[in-house]
């Protein structure tokens, strides 16, 4: 008896067990509701209509929703739904509104508070009328998505970027710092690396130029814009130890540039760059910055980035228009008022404007005046320019502006009167600045315009003089149109400038020569596959357009061409190659070698090969390549390249007539 009865405990428990597993798993789905994504049955599984269970066509409304059922069920449905859109949700029911509990239970759980609470139910998105007081009283803040807000200026938008510790040539700890004299004291005993993003850096020191100017600077030099086909840039700003802070802006200003190579926009030498926020370093005069090459400024003790790069000066708001079309007179003028030949390199801060305010520039021409001699030096490869300028011109005047001369030992420099004591305001004159301690012996001009106004009657053959920091030649119309001609045809040209009765020999000469190809460019730069030097070889930046094609990005490493250089071209024959074809070849190339080192991106990232160069040479008899990273690349790459690289090179050399070397510049950024 007492064994029958342990049985039937054991059967009540087992029962009682089952009940509750079956409770818990009836109310589970009510517990989860909105916390599990619910299971959508595909279409073709949806065959049984899900009110009376027969196989029939599903029915669609008008809006395409799906309602699975039938037809006929879909009939029978449609006017009670209809009828339930009419009706506002009832607050007493929990299931018309977002609440879980009624409105009495609600007043319950808050223990008859004060206000009692109010119940979610949905309303309409039109304004309430008793909204509209409140509405009247409350002030709308608007604020532009650089956190400006409209009629206020802020400087403290932008802070300080965070430093970069290296504890080895890849591998940094950013350390966020204080804008106050402990970085400036920092600043004066080493130079900091300050992290704008992962690619772009800016190395900043504060150094006392002993040398040459005598005056303190704050040294800033980017390090990344090589990555986006930007020249790397570097501005030296005049700082007083006494401010205790630096200006913030100037980072800000480096973040656009480096967006706006990102997006394919590049500044060339003599370009420009405008500041978007007054005032900028300090007062709202300042426009922006104007860049130049190294020339005979002194870069001692100075932290330079890797060639080629850009010194930036800082330049007015009144002075943009100038750099905007004459920017080498506005450099030499400011050589001048600092008696710094050709220009200093050193920016200086709310100094006074020196220009208040077209010309066709000739990339490369020079003017070079001697004692009663003249020549305009115009490149060969400057031809397209020449015969714009000729199009652009008028019929009795042509003008071209040329480019500083290193050959030169002194230069014309245009000067504006601004004293409003004299009578003289705001008309130019010419002065001559020279390399202090060197006699000057041959001087530049910045223009030459040819005006074919001279009478025969004058008594002239051709008249030249000085004209602010330029040369006008004076000669008959006859004269300028063969002029015109010989330009034309590329080929030298004199003119004979004096009474038509001195003879020759006392007469003032002007030549116009052309002489070998243009190649002051890419100073300094190298091949990253044998260190070969690449002065003076010309190459194309890849654009926006092209870095989304020629780009190829994995979790955290990305690879993209970004650079193209024509090394060398058939030596017997001039072979005139465009710059669309050049860039059709690149991108093939360029995608098949992408395509090849794709699955060793983070092996090279790790040996520090962030800079990769391959150099093709492609004729019709010979195909051949190399790459390399510092030194050239070992088996396990070149194998990759052989199977990718080769069937294209052999293809492609099919179309080339003569001989083609080139070499494509590959950049590795961490992500």
């Amino acid at each position: 008896m007492l064994t029958m009865d342990l049985m039937d405990i054991d059967k009540v428990l087992n029962d009682l067990e089952n009940a509750e597993i079956e409770n818990e798993q009836s109310t589970r789905p009510k517990l989860e509701i909105g916390k599990t994504k619910p299971f959508w049955v595909p279409d073709n599984e949806t065959t049984i209509c899900m009110r009376c269970e027969l196989k029939s066509k599903l029915e669609y409304t008008q809006s395409s929703n799906e309602h699975r059922v039938c037809g006929n069920c879909w009939n029978f449905l449609k006017p009670s739904l209809n009828e339930e859109k009419k009706i506002s949700p009832n607050p007493n029911n929990p299931m018309e509104y977002c609440s879980t509990l009624s409105p009495y239970q609600q007043v319950e759980i808050e223990n008859n508070a004060k206000t009692q609470m109010e119940v979610m139910v949905p309303v309409s998105v039109l304004k309430k009328q008793h909204n509209i007081e409140s509405q009247k009283n409350f002030k709308k803040k608007v604020t532009f998505s650089d956190g400006i807000s409209p009629g206020k200026q802020s400087n403290f938008l932008f802070k300080i970027p965070q430093i970069c510790s290296y504890n080895c040539s890849l591998d940094y700890d950013i350390i966020s710092v204080d804008n106050d004299i402990n970085l400036i004291k920092r600043l004066q005993e080493e130079h900091l690396r300050f992290f704008i993003n992962k690619n772009f850096f800016v190395k900043a020191k504060i150094v006392k130029l002993a040398c040459c100017v005598n005056e303190t600077i704050l040294n800033l030099s980017t390090e990344g814009l090589h990555d986006v086909g930007q020249d790397e840039i570097t501005i030296l700003l005049k700082f007083d130890i006494a401010e205790c802070k630096i200006p913030v802006e100037i980072f800000q200003h480096f973040t656009e540039i480096y967006e706006n190579a990102l997006a394919g926009s590049f500044i060339p030498e003599l370009g420009y760059s405008l500041a978007n926020q007054s005032p900028f370093l300090g007062s709202s005069e300042h426009g922006g910055f104007l860049y130049i090459r190294q020339s005979f400024q002194c870069i001692q003790d100075i932290i330079v980035p890797e060639a080629p790069f850009l010194i930036g000066i800082l330049i007015h708001k009144q002075e943009i228009p100038w750099a905007k079309i004459f920017p080498l007179r506005l450099t030499l003028r400011l050589g001048a008022e600092y008696r710094y030949y050709p220009c200093p390199h050193v920016s200086i801060r709310e100094r006074p404007t020196k220009l208040l305010f077209s010309l066709n520039h000739i990339k490369g021409l020079v003017i070079h005046m001697e004692d009663r001699k003249t020549s305009v030096l115009i490149p060969k490869n400057r031809y397209d320019s020449i015969m714009k300028a000729l199009c652009d011109s008028t019929d009795n005047i042509l003008s071209l502006g040329g480019d500083f001369s290193s050959a030169a030992d002194g230069h014309l420099v245009c000067i504006q009167n601004l004293r409003s004591d004299t009578d003289e305001l705001l008309n130019y004159s010419t002065q001559a600045i020279n390399i202090q301690g060197q006699p000057r012996k041959i001087t530049g001009a910045n223009f030459i315009v040819f005006n074919g106004a001279l009478k025969s009657s004058a008594g002239f053959s051709a008249k030249c003089c000085i004209v602010e920091d330029g040369l006008m030649v004076q000669i008959s119309a006859e004269k300028l149109l063969e002029l015109r001609k010989s330009l034309e045809n590329k080929m030298d040209f004199e003119i004979f400038c004096g009474t038509t009765n001195s003879e020759e020999i006392q007469k003032e000469i002007v030549n116009i020569n052309w002489v070998q190809d243009d190649c002051k460019f890419n100073i300094g730069v190298v091949s990253p596959i044998d260190g070969m030097k690449f002065d003076g070889i010309p190459s194309i930046r890849i654009n926006k357009i092209n870095f989304q094609k020629l780009s190829l990005t994995n979790q955290s490493v990305t690879i993209r061409c970004t650079e193209v250089f024509i090394l060398s071209q058939n030596s017997d024959e001039v072979l005139r190659i465009e710059e669309i074809n050049i860039l059709d070849l690149t991108d093939k190339i360029a995608v098949s070698t992408i395509s090849a080192l794709q699955n060793f991106l983070d092996l090279l990232l790790a040996k520090g090969c962030l800079k990769i160069g391959l150099r093709t040479s492609l004729s019709k008899d010979l195909v051949s390549y190399e790459a390399g990273s510092k030194v050239k690349f070992p088996p396990l790459y070149m194998n990759s390249l052989d199977n990718e690289l080769v069937p294209v090179l052999h293809k492609e050399a099919n179309n080339i007539q003569g001989t083609l070397v080139i070499e494509l510049i590959f950049k590795i950024i961490k992500l």
